[in-house]
């Protein structure tokens, strides 16, 4: 009796474990295979996925998991292949679909992202499944899909139903990639979710053309009216409160961070320095932040940005190692003792080498961003912290950080990035420590080339990152 029981409060207390894991999980709906991995090849449907050209036109060929194939070179955003989707002069066109892990609910909103690109070259054989063959042409001859479309999101109640379109893209003219960041608000219970290329609207005739899918979002309940979203929250619970001392150098921080969807709307900078691996669950919002800590005072600050508004926290912790009893060293003898006592010689830093004249510009070089991104990559760091080190030691010099993009995008664009990615290095200085007003930054946008924007070699040269000197 006292078994069964147990039994049924373990049993009771199971369930409960399950329900509450799954009202936490009741915001998100997870797609399968949201980035669309697979191993590259044509007219080869990514798993998680229905063809919806099987049902639409099934005469064509399935859309292709890039890169590698038609002369498509792209990089993937993320992973190690992306989707490849075309539009056709025969009035036929690709998208896939999936049936939805939970249903998208009536006259509530959710938000979405999802990396889209172009591919300049998508060279498609003629004849047969592709395209239709122009006059003059033969079979062995390949068209360029090239021309730029838009994709369209439906929504419906099975596989490639289109009962309600949720979001239609403007054409997608760009080679990179750029996060779209959508909103829906269905009208009708959506079970089934689909992804599809189409011609710009409106338009004659039919043409060839293409659109590259990567890295997409969860699809995440938000509140109608982002006015509603409250700004983050940030706790910390250990150190509970910044007069704590320990004597054990390994620390765990731990914080909680409400109202932050994504681990990258989070920045952690212990002792000015960047925190690169930390633990971070969305879904109760628990932080983790395992350091080894230095002799004295050791600063953690937690920056938070969502919609809403940017929050900042700090926690303070001292470590004190415990003392050993100390040997005294043998004297060091009189020939070495001018050896000895001598300083190491200074870390080499190239910043070194430059002369500091007033109006003099210098490239901040190794400096690396994803793209339409003002995150820095990890192979940065070592930069950021030379160019530290060169303002440290040169306490009086004062610095403007000026970004710089490519011709391609618009003058709107390009501002924002370029201003968003020297901002992101008078942060990085800023909290390693030198003073704010020791530090300017500007967006240059695409006004100042130093190379043609013709040639992808003069492109990556004009997108940089530079300061004047003061």
């Amino acid at each position: 009796m006292r078994q069964a029981s147990l039994f049924s409060i373990g049993l009771l207390f199971s369930l409960c474990l399950l329900f509450m894991e799954g009202y936490a999980q009741a915001d998100t709906i997870r797609l399968i295979n949201a980035s669309f991995e697979g191993v590259p090849q044509p007219s080869r449907i990514v798993s998680g996925w229905y063809d919806c050209g099987k049902l639409n036109f099934p005469s064509e060929s399935p859309p292709d998991i890039q890169p590698g194939s038609f002369r498509v070179t792209n990089t993937p955003n993320d992973g190690n292949s992306f989707l490849g989707l075309v539009v056709r002069d025969n009035e036929t066109w690709e998208g896939v679909a999936q049936r939805l892990q939970r249903p998208l609910e009536a006259n509530k909103c959710y938000s979405f992202q999802i990396f889209i690109a172009k591919s300049e070259r998508y060279l498609s054989p003629v004849g047969g499944r592709e395209a239709i063959a122009p006059e003059g042409t033969t079979k062995t001859d390949s068209i360029n899909h090239d021309t730029p479309v838009t994709l369209r999101i439906w929504g419906g109640n099975g596989y490639c139903d289109k009962q309600e379109l949720l979001h239609q893209t403007s054409v997608i003219t760009h080679n990179r990639w750029i996060e779209y960041n959508l909103k829906f608000e269905p009208k009708r219970r959506i079970s089934h979710f689909m992804l599809e290329a189409f011609y710009k609207t409106p338009n004659l005739f039919p043409y060839n053309g293409n659109i590259l899918l990567d890295n997409a979002s969860e699809i995440i309940l938000m509140p109608c009216d982002e006015n509603d979203i409250p700004a983050p929250i940030l706790t910390f619970s250990n150190p509970p409160n910044n007069n704590l001392t320990t004597a054990k150098q390994k620390f765990t921080f731990q914080a909680n961070a409400q109202h932050v969807d994504k681990k990258d709307q989070l920045t952690l900078i212990l002792n000015g320095d960047l925190v690169e691996s930390f633990e971070f669950d969305n879904r109760s919002g628990e932080l983790l932040v395992n350091s080894r800590l230095k002799k004295g005072t050791n600063t953690l600050k937690i920056r938070a940005t969502n919609v809403k508004d940017k929050t900042e926290k700090t926690a303070q912790i001292t470590y004190n190692p415990p003392v050993a009893a100390v040997t005294p060293d043998p004297p060091t003898p009189p020939d070495q003792q001018a050896v000895a006592d001598s300083p190491p010689p200074p870390k080499e830093n190239k910043y070194d080498k430059k002369e500091i004249i007033t109006g003099a510009t210098i490239r901040i070089d190794n400096l690396y961003f994803p793209a339409d991104s003002t995150s820095f990559k990890t192979e940065s760091y070592q930069e950021l912290n030379e160019l530290y080190e060169y303002l440290k030691r040169n306490p009086s010099l004062k610095i403007e950080i000026g970004g710089h993009t490519n011709g391609t995008p618009p003058h709107e664009y390009c501002d924002r990035l370029s201003t968003g990615r020297a901002k992101a290095v008078a942060d990085y200085l800023a909290d390693k420590g030198i003073d704010r007003s020791r530090l300017t930054y500007k967006g240059y946008g695409k006004r100042k080339p130093i190379a043609t924007n013709k040639t992808k070699e003069g492109r990556t040269k004009n997108q940089r990152v530079e300061f004047r000197i003061l």
